[in-house]
């Protein structure tokens, strides 16, 4: 009895030490979060709806964004990423299970001896083996292909928000190309106008001058937004796994007038509905379970082997029931000298534990920062727009009083032309305000962890 008792002392001890260890501080287990978001003019704490692409009015879009998420290449390889993880789970569940093997053989010898006895003499055998190491302390984890899917939703939402920004972003470079090719016909009319007048002596040569530089900034401003509104549409091509072409079909809509934002939820409710913060903590559970399994690794290790077999000089024979000979042991072993080894490998472990806390905190904070900074542009952004639009109504009456004062020779046409200029550019102004409004509130349900809500029948 007392000699047993050392053994089982060491191997309880061993049990003891092996229990599940981890290195994850309590900050990144519970950051300290304010209540409330810090913008004065942040909404509501209540948790922002799901479906934000219908609150962004727009049936195209809604097809759009169905085809980018079938379509894509990003996703698709991302797709293929969280099949190759599923896969290696269940190889990695196979160490769980007794490894069975068949094996077949036969060989011939030949006894010398006296003439007489001479044989050759041929033997057949037959074994089943089975190895079965016991996985005691749970090394295996399923965390990194939970981090996968995390990252699959993550590059789903972040592509919805890309397809809605650029469907956007060229829905306004459309209307900024009609408003300069418009600009271009009022100031040729203008210039043709004044063309005319010149050769009855109503107006000056320096006039037709100005007019005539006009229209040449204003021809070269219209194939720039040309340019521009190809780019947009060959970008937005690409995220659908089209043809970048940037050619196409008249895009048909308008930018849509948002509601304010109601609700914006928590921080704290930020940690669950984030996409990247839940797969960057899945990727800290990696880590350290991966810690966990290098501790462990130190500890004995348990196995089971049997063999059964029989062996015949008669292959039909071989099969009969009944065996020749079999065994059955159990081993346990326990690492003793690697010089330092396995030491090493678990502080390594453990190395990779902090970086990937601090990349979890890191990730927490950046997104945090994110909708606050989103929040605070919403409103500026808003009163931005609202005061552009009445700059651009004032504007315009301007620039129609500056016309009618050069038609009765009150003022010269330079007046006219900084009038004329200061209402395009208003216009231009509100088309470009209403564009990053819109992109702005987009961003804000995706930093969010808003979901589009889309069927999706992809994730596995």
């Amino acid at each position: 009895m007392r000699q047993l008792r050392l053994p089982c002392g060491m191997l309880l001890l061993s049990c003891l030490c092996a229990c599940a260890t981890s290195a994850i501080s309590p900050q990144a287990r519970d950051p300290q979060l304010p209540q409330r978001w810090q913008q004065p003019a942040a909404p509501a704490a209540t948790a922002p709806a799901a479906g934000w692409l219908q609150e962004l009015d727009s049936a195209p879009l809604e097809q759009l964004v169905a085809e980018s998420q079938a379509a894509n290449y990003t996703l698709a390889r991302q797709r293929a990423r969280v099949e190759e993880l599923r896969q290696g789970v269940t190889v990695e569940a196979a160490a769980l299970w007794p490894q069975v093997s068949a094996e077949v053989g036969a060989a011939r010898s030949k006894v010398d001896g006296s003439d007489s006895n001479n044989a050759d003499v041929t033997l057949w055998q037959a074994d089943v083996a089975l190895d079965w190491e016991l996985d005691i302390w749970g090394k295996l984890s399923d965390r990194q292909r939970q981090a996968a899917l995390a990252a699959l939703r993550e590059q789903q939402i972040q592509l919805a928000a890309e397809v809605a920004t650029g469907w956007f972003s060229t829905l306004a470079n459309a209307q900024l190309e009609a408003l300069l090719a418009q600009r271009l016909d009022n100031v040729s009319a203008d210039l043709a106008s004044l063309q005319q007048g010149y050769r009855r002596g109503l107006f000056e040569a320096r006039d037709v001058y100005l007019s005539r530089n006009t229209v040449a900034d204003s021809r070269a401003n219209l194939a720039g937004q040309q340019q521009a509104y190809q780019e947009a549409r060959a970008a937005l091509q690409l995220s659908l796994a089209r043809y970048p072409s940037g050619r196409g079909p008249a895009l048909q809509g308008e930018l849509p007038e948002l509601r304010p934002v109601t609700a914006a939820g928590t921080p704290a409710l930020l940690l669950q509905r984030r996409s990247d913060i839940q797969g960057a903590w899945l990727e800290l559970l990696a880590a350290d379970a991966g810690l966990a399994a290098a501790h462990k690794d130190r500890f004995p290790s348990f196995s089971l082997v049997g063999r059964a077999g029989r062996t015949s000089g008669d292959l039909d024979n071989l099969v009969d029931v009944g065996l020749s000979s079999w065994s059955i042991g159990a081993s346990l072993a326990q690492p003793l000298f690697q010089a330092g080894r396995l030491q090493a490998l678990e502080a390594q472990a453990r190395a990779r534990v902090v970086q990937a806390e601090k990349a979890y905190l890191d990730t927490v904070y950046t997104a945090l920062a994110e909708v606050e900074r989103l929040l605070s542009a919403e409103l500026t952004l808003r009163q931005q727009l609202d005061a552009q639009r009445e700059s651009r109504q004032n504007a315009n009456i301007a620039y129609e009083l500056s016309l009618q004062q050069y038609e009765r020779g009150l003022v010269d046409y330079t007046t006219v032309l900084e009038a004329q200029r200061r209402a395009f550019d208003a216009q231009t102004a509100v088309i470009q305000l209403h564009y990053q409004v819109i992109a702005n509130r987009i961003e804000l349900y995706r930093a969010l962890g808003g979901d589009f809500a889309l069927p999706d029948t992809t994730t596995t």
